[in-house]
């Protein structure tokens, strides 16, 4: 650790004495070390990367696990030199090529997506060519003829689809689901992301601070079993849902299906 922060300050300075604007990425997830560094060595970088890949079996746990980490960190970063400093993921998947990495990947945004600590993500691995031996978790997959995407890839792109920078705080009883709020940018619109990582149906009961609504629109995977996974020969075994969830002026009842992700769209009234 010692001689790598040596080498961060040493490029830093180098860097930022030819640039001042540049922003600067240090390596984290030295086992321990990392609250060391970032009390002698924050103020010479701007975004500390970390790397995740989780085992299958923790599709379900793995998010809030992380999520727990990354308040950690920040509470470090609050505490060092330069409170400015972000998480960059720049590695991050579950590795498996069935449904739960879907699962996975809508846990892990959410926990992202609900913290100001985590300003960037990248995950991996991105493409990969079916016939290689190894990390087969890949969100694009392509042979000599032909490509098809994984769960990760169709979560991902749903979040993506309905990202907005605003977040909204929420109250309530979320039992087992995974859930973050946010107002679109527009203003118009409350955008509820919701993970069901059990084999059980919820009802999830969605009021908010708004003069009625005038729509609702919910996309959503559920391909009923975690084994479920997309391939050369069924590319849409893992395939988007939609239905018009049941409102009120003043709420949303929404009927969560097991083993599933989605984004329901609340249009509200002006």
């Amino acid at each position: 650790i010692e001689k790598y922060e040596a080498c961060v300050r040493d490029f830093s300075e180098a860097m930022r004495a030819v640039d001042p604007t540049i922003k600067i990425i240090a390596c984290g997830g030295f086992r321990g070390q990392d609250e060391g560094m970032i009390q002698r060595s924050a103020n010479y970088f701007d975004y500390l990367s970390l790397h995740h890949y989780e085992q299958p079996g923790g599709y379900a746990t793995g998010p809030a696990r992380l999520g727990a980490q990354y308040d950690q960190y920040a509470e470090m970063i609050a505490n060092s030199p330069n409170p400015n400093v972000k998480l960059f993921i720049s590695e991050w998947n579950l590795q498996s090529i069935d449904w739960r990495t879907g699962l996975f990947a809508g846990g892990f945004l959410n926990e992202c997506e609900a913290r100001d600590i985590v300003a960037i993500g990248s995950a991996a691995l991105f493409i990969r060519r079916t016939d290689a031996p190894d990390w087969n978790h890949a969100f694009i997959n392509f042979d000599y003829t032909d490509v098809f995407v994984a769960p990760n890839y169709q979560v991902t792109e749903l979040w993506y689809d309905h990202f907005s920078r605003y977040r909204l705080d929420f109250e309530g009883d979320t039992k087992d689901l995974s859930v973050v709020t946010t107002l679109s940018e527009n203003g118009r619109e409350v955008i509820v992301k919701v993970v069901n990582t059990t084999e059980k149906p919820y009802r999830l009961t969605v009021n908010g601070d708004w003069k009625g609504i005038a729509s609702t629109e919910y996309e959503y995977f559920a391909p009923g079993s975690l084994d479920v996974q997309n391939s050369m020969e069924k590319k849409d075994a893992v395939a988007l849902k939609m239905f018009t969830p049941s409102f009120t002026e003043e709420q949303v009842v929404l009927e969560v299906a097991p083993l599933s992700a989605g984004v329901l769209t609340i249009v509200k009234k002006f």
